[in-house]
Parts: C-alpha cells; structure tokens; sequence
C-alpha cells in the first residue's frame, strides 16, 4: 500500500510539474509578445510625432526645431527622414509616416535627437 501511494504521489507530482511548465511556457511567450507589441507601438509614436513636428516646421520658413524625445523610450531608435518619409527602426520591424518634409535626408537615434533647420525657399514640392 505504502508503495503504491509513493507511485501515485510521483506520478501526480510529475503531472503538476508538466503542467506548470507548460503553463510558464505560454507565459513567457505571451510577454514576448506584449513587449514586441509595446515597442512597435512606441516606435509608430516616434514616427507619426516627428512627421507631426516635422509638418509643423515647414509651415513656417526661417525655423528651425530640435527634434528630442523622451528619456522614458524604451529603447534608442534609429530615425530616417527621406523622400517624404518618417522610418523608424525597430525589432518589430519599421514604423512609417508620411510627412511633407522633403528637403534633406537625415539620419539619427532618438537618444541624441536632431537640430533641424529649413531656410527660405527650402520647402521642395
């Protein structure tokens, strides 16, 4: 008798085992995936506020602004603006954003932020 409660409790203990580690595994994977969201959330912020900025600056001439961002990103993005296009880079893949900006192509991270400056006359169509 004292044998066969010893099998039951191993076999019951293994079974629990099984299960929780299962169940840790889809824990896991659900909060890679609720960071990988989070970041390609975060990095279409980044996107859609600098084309918003960026918007903002030609419509006046003789401005400049310095594109800065928060302390509290996640992490430091790379920030392409070329051809009318806002790309940030992410492991999520890119964030894209359309903007009327199209005079020089810049590349940053968000870390350091850019000084950009347009002149009269510098607003291409």
């Amino acid at each position: 008798m004292k044998a066969q409660s010893s099998i039951e409790f191993i076999a019951l203990l293994s079974l629990t085992l099984l299960a929780s580690s299962v169940l840790l595994d889809t824990l896991n994977d659900k909060a890679i995936l609720a960071e990988r969201q989070s970041r390609a959330e975060e990095a279409q912020y980044v996107a859609h506020n600098t084309a918003y900025r960026l918007n903002l600056l030609t419509s006046t001439q003789n401005s400049s602004t310095k594109l800065r961002y928060s302390d509290n990103l996640k992490k430091n993005y790379t920030v392409k603006i070329k051809n009318g296009y806002v790309i940030v880079e992410s492991q999520a893949g890119p964030a894209i954003s359309r903007t009327v900006y199209n005079v020089t192509p810049h590349t940053f991270g968000t870390r350091n932020g850019k000084q950009i400056r347009l002149q009269q006359g510098d607003v291409s169509d």
